[in-house]
């Protein structure tokens, strides 16, 4: 007789906790809008990425990268486009003055 009446008792607690785990599971996201929304998506982020268009897109970018390079190629072969290079310490700062050098690292006395 105890140990129906202890069977039942766990059973309950059981069904209770499987109940709330199942409202938290489905409440905080609404699976059959969720499905919808994300049929309905054509970002990348939602449903199976498009290996194509992806491709395409890289391309792309890759094409503007080179014209870039092109570009800043024929400025330096036409002298157009000036190249200098100095210690960072020696660069003027936006008043037009040079930036201060330095600071030593503290020496460590032993």
């Amino acid at each position: 007789m105890r140990s129906m009446k202890y069977l039942n008792v766990i059973l309950t607690i059981n069904a209770g906790l499987l109940a709330i785990l199942v409202w938290t599971q489905v409440a905080g996201r609404p699976v059959v809008a969720a499905a919808e929304a994300a049929a309905n998506d054509p970002s990348p982020s939602g449903g199976i990425p498009n290996a194509s268009e992806q491709r395409k897109l890289m391309i792309e970018a890759l094409e503007r990268v080179q014209q870039s390079v092109e570009a800043s190629n024929r400025l330096l072969a036409e002298g157009e486009l000036r190249v200098e290079v100095m210690n960072f310490h020696e660069m003027p700062t936006a008043s037009g003055a040079a930036a201060p050098p330095p600071v030593a690292p503290a020496s460590r006395g032993h």
